[in-house]
């Protein structure tokens, strides 16, 4: 045995067996989906596990939303986890920093909030508040911890002081020190970190623009960064109207990548719709998205899917929704669809100008 081999035989006692090893193989992460398609589709099946995911944006963007979407599905991937190896389900906590929960619009979107821990500090400093979220995650019983947002924490320093006081850096040290450790606990007990974030004009810039309180540490620990904007308004038939509309049926929420260290950045947006009644309208980005990718036809105002046709998304919805079989398959045509796919259509287009 050589001296690196012995070397790395001290690694892995260190750190765990398998921590070092001669080459690498292809794995594919284990994902929390999104509920909608189209978002699915762009982030190649939902955010990571075991990584901290940013997803920040202006107020009243659906930041919340998409991160109670989240918890909705991590919910049921935990469950399925549980009954496949015979064991307890991982759990989920909500630290809700600002104290503004909406549990009926949680509901609405799939929660089930009494199967979930949440925490609503009052009068704690951000130090605190980090220090027993890296706590929980220690325990290695939770799967998905949702920070409710990254902009509401106030440094220690911060919140013994006046208002007049001046205080640098805010909570962005601790952030950065606690980044650090998280990145490492939540990749060994398999926990994914989810910080909603907000916005903050750039006054440092000559150029202006838009930038996130936390420091650059917190956006370095992040593998995935999603960024959220208002999008259309939209009608009962999901058609947009303008916004002045007095009474909207729903919304478009538009979804940009802003970093990515887990899948190839070839889809940089996207959106998924909104009903305000029934929360987010998956048969609709469904068809959508099938009919982006030709496997639902579409002439004019006409939709066509294996014998079913409709006149209008809404009507072709219902229809499919009487058929469930033919619904079924249509989700399972988009799903196995793959990148692959698109990549042998450019390699064709390629070859025919050489």
């Amino acid at each position: 045995m050589s001296k690196l081999d012995m070397a790395m035989k001290e690694i892995n006692k260190l750190f765990g067996q398998g921590s070092a090893h001669r080459g690498l193989e292809w794995s594919y992460f284990p994902r929390i989906p999104f509920s909608s398609p189209l978002i699915n589709f762009m982030t190649f099946g939902g955010v990571p596990r075991g990584r901290i995911i940013e997803i920040f944006g202006a107020d009243g963007c659906g930041k919340t939303t998409t991160s109670l979407d989240l918890v909705g599905n991590a919910q049921k991937v935990f469950a399925e986890d549980a009954q496949a190896r015979e064991t307890t389900p991982k759990e989920v906590v909500y630290v809700d920093i600002e104290n503004t929960m909406d549990f009926d619009w949680a509901a609405k979107l799939g929660v089930k909030t009494d199967d979930m821990y949440i925490i609503q500090p009052t009068s704690q400093s951000a130090e605190v508040v980090l220090e027993s979220v890296l706590d929980i995650i220690e325990t290695g019983e939770v799967g998905l911890i949702v920070l409710d947002s990254i902009g509401a924490l106030l440094s220690e320093e911060a919140y013994n002081k006046e208002l007049t006081d001046k205080v640098y850096a805010g909570a962005s040290k601790a952030l950065t020190r606690f980044a650090s450790k998280a990145e490492m606990l939540c990749a060994k007990h398999n926990t994914t970190l989810i910080g909603i974030n907000q916005v903050r004009d750039n006054v440092g810039s000559m150029y202006g623009g838009l930038t996130t309180p936390g420091g650059r540490g917190w956006r370095h620990a992040c593998s995935l960064r999603l960024q959220c904007n208002q999008g259309q308004y939209l009608d009962r038939n999901y058609k947009e109207v303008k916004k002045s509309e007095a009474n909207p049926y729903g919304i478009q929420i538009q979804i940009a990548l802003a970093k990515s260290k887990c899948f190839p950045p070839t889809r940089r947006q996207s959106h998924y719709s909104l009903s305000f009644a029934k929360g987010i309208l998956k048969k609709k980005d469904l068809i959508e998205l099938a009919a982006g990718l030709g496997i639902v036809s579409m002439s004019g105002c006409w939709y066509e899917y294996d014998g079913i046709k409709a006149q209008g998304m809404t009507n072709f919805a219902r229809e499919l929704t009487a058929n469930k079989a033919k619904l079924q398959a249509l989700n399972e045509a988009v799903m196995s669809w793959r990148e692959d796919d698109e990549r042998e259509d450019d390699d064709a287009e390629g070859e025919s100008f050489n």
